[in-house]
């Protein structure tokens, strides 16, 4: 089984030392082209993207807000969502394919100096690439699991170049290439639920730690009935001036720290986090306390005792890495 593993590896490396990375070109080119224009696989692709991303979401417990007012806002937003997933998660990594590929197919080499160098290059652009795109906002394990998906999924694209090459078109899948598939979803999972935040927030769907003035009633709906939480005064996010501020006669109030708040078209939603430090439970488990102010067509309602560890909690991440970029300068 080993001897047949290595033959299968020294043929692989072989086969890579030939490719034509100027032809590979054109057949991404080709298959990108055919695809992006045939609206059948567009429509199984957004339908499939929404599936995943939404079982991924509710999965994680991870939010994920969505206009509810009318029928075009809803439509509207979930295409412009699909299309931001679609760009970061597709044609980024593909771009740099591209490009590396074109630069790679300037020297007329097969050896083998060539091939550790395509490697390389691929890697450091890749690298590269996912720091440009993140930056801070996502962690380096998550950009890790990103960068192995995109060179799996550069050997998806040699896997289906190669059956192209031997078959001269090939509509089926083999082993190799279904592993390839199950990994780069694998480890694609986690990091799609950080970039999507981070890249709605950029697009200003969702904004971190704005100032934000509520009516009354909806500050009223901010404060939590239940208590069962064990939230001192000194740790309470609307007990602190930094970040709560009541008006006078009942004229509403100002929040504009500890929140993030989702909108699209007339509807929001404002997640508070109700502690300033972490919450410490009977074992000892650090975590976070939340409450969220959904409104739709102006009926607003809250969502209270929303706890998450603090350890895996993507909202505190989002506040922080906010808080990092409003004292930059």
């Amino acid at each position: 089984m080993l001897a047949s593993i290595l033959k299968r590896l020294h043929y692989c490396a072989r086969t890579l030392r030939s490719i034509d990375t100027n032809d590979l070109n054109k057949f991404i080119f080709r298959k990108l082209k055919y695809h992006a224009l045939n609206t059948r696989v567009i429509f199984t692709l957004l339908v499939s993207i929404c599936i995943i991303s939404f079982s991924i979401l509710s999965s994680q417990s991870v939010y994920f807000f969505i206009p509810q007012t009318t029928v075009g806002s809803f439509a509207s937003f979930l295409i412009f969502v699909l299309i931001v997933s679609i760009l970061t998660f597709i044609f980024y990594p593909l771009i740099i394919i591209f490009t590396v590929n074109a630069l790679n197919g300037l020297f007329k080499s097969n050896s083998w100096i060539k091939v550790i160098s395509k490697l390389t290059t691929l890697s450091v652009a890749f690298i590269l690439g996912i720091d440009n795109m993140a930056q801070k906002t996502i962690n380096l394990n998550d950009k890790a699991q990103i960068v192995i998906a995109w060179i799996l999924v550069y050997l998806l694209i040699l896997n289906r170049y190669l059956a192209y090459l031997k078959a001269h078109e090939s509509k089926t899948y083999n082993r190799s290439a279904v592993i390839l598939i199950v990994l780069i979803a694998g480890f694609s999972f986690k990091p799609f639920i950080n970039i999507n935040a981070h890249t709605l927030e950029t697009l200003n769907i969702t904004n971190i730690n704005p100032q934000v003035y509520l009516t009354w009633p909806n500050c009223e709906l901010l404060k939590n009935l239940n208590t069962s939480l064990n939230l001192s005064e000194s740790n309470d996010t609307l007990n602190n001036s930094k970040y709560y501020t009541e008006l006078k006669n009942n004229q509403g109030c100002f929040i504009y720290g500890n929140t993030i708040r989702y909108s699209f078209g007339y509807d929001y939603a404002l997640l508070v986090k109700r502690n300033i430090h972490p919450l410490i439970d009977r074992n000892g488990i650090h975590y976070n306390a939340y409450v969220r102010l959904n409104c739709f067509a102006n009926n607003c309602y809250s969502d209270n005792n929303l706890q998450y560890k603090a350890n895996v909690d993507i909202y505190n991440s989002l506040i922080s890495n906010g808080e990092n970029l409003d004292h930059t300068f």
